[in-house]
């Protein structure tokens, strides 16, 4: 068995202490089944390289999900909209980026076990 201790706060000087955090609380949802919604995805050159062959292609980049869970309430989640995001990684992303931008992944990739 192990011990538990406590966390001592540190003695280094915080330099940031006007931090604030802003946005929307996203609520935990419990493990279960439940129904989802995809309302709109959005593609970011973020970690993408340009492409020599075709520079409105860019090797690599995010595809951002945003969906709801239980939308119809058939869960019991609440009434609550309960908001999903989920980011994967892309073979290719297509410009012009940003909402409902062309993509393309692998079949083995995150994205697409979940889409299958």
């Amino acid at each position: 068995m192990s011990k538990v201790t406590a966390l001592k706060q540190s003695k280094r000087h915080q330099k940031n202490t006007n931090g604030v955090l802003v946005g929307i609380d996203y609520p935990l949802v419990r493990e279960g089944s439940y129904e989802a919604v995809l309302l709109t995805w959005e593609t970011s050159s973020r970690y993408a390289k340009k492409n020599p062959d075709n520079p409105s292609i860019l090797k690599g980049g995010k595809i951002y999900l945003h969906g709801h869970i239980d939308p119809y309430g058939n869960a019991g989640v609440g009434n609550d909209e309960v908001i999903v995001f989920m980011a994967f990684n892309a073979n290719t992303v297509y410009l012009p980026l940003g909402d409902k931008g062309r993509f393309t992944a692998s079949r083995r990739s995150n994205y697409g076990k979940l889409i299958k």
